[in-house]
């Protein structure tokens, strides 16, 4: 043996058991409190493991639908439903990813931008722009996008972009009103 720490018979017996039952390797690893490669070594020399190495842990239909359920509705953590599953988190992040779906919003935007535009909603853009004067590149950091996916925002909702400071004194000649600028038509009508 090439110095590794040696095997109980009660750490191969729960190796067996692990394995019999379909015990992610990740979380034997970590329950034996030993490095993956180290549980699937020790599997192959017992004649449970193929050589191939660890094969890839599957659910069954309904684990998935646990799994989903748990993670989209009742949003536990990856960490959470692996313990309740006896899998790693990785395995559960890696079946959400093959979902498609995702609660993270930022997330679901870059999913949605490779297969539609994206579309920012007209109060929020409203709000920042206008009535809490952001700039054109502190809007970007904020909705994480880039100039052109502004641009054909504010192009969407009908938004016309002005100076800074214009920006500042509209809203202090209409903060105390309690009129929205309606899309600038108040505005135009008194330049």
């Amino acid at each position: 043996m090439a110095g590794g720490k040696i095997w109980t018979n009660d750490e191969k017996q729960f190796l067996i058991d692990c394995y019999s039952n379909n015990m992610e390797a990740d979380a034997i690893a970590a329950r034996l409190n030993r490095s993956r490669q180290s549980v699937w070594k020790q599997a192959h020399r017992m004649g449970i493991a193929s050589k191939n190495g660890p094969q890839p842990f599957t659910f069954t239909d309904s684990q998935k639908a646990k799994i989903e359920h748990d993670y989209f509705v009742a949003l536990k953590s990856a960490n959470e439903i692996g313990r309740e599953h006896d899998v790693s988190p990785k395995v559960i992040r890696n079946h959400i990813c093959t979902v498609g779906k995702t609660r993270d919003l930022q997330k679901a935007n870059q999913l949605l931008n490779k297969e539609r535009e994206r579309v920012i909603s007209f109060s929020e853009l409203y709000d920042l722009y206008f009535d809490k004067c952001y700039s054109l590149r502190a809007l970007q950091r904020h909705f994480g996008c880039g100039y052109s996916t502004l641009m054909k925002n504010f192009e969407r909702h009908g938004i016309a972009r002005i100076a800074l400071n214009e920006r500042k004194q509209m809203h202090e000649e209409f903060k105390d009103t309690g009129k929205q600028y309606n899309r600038l038509a108040d505005w135009s009508e008194r330049l």
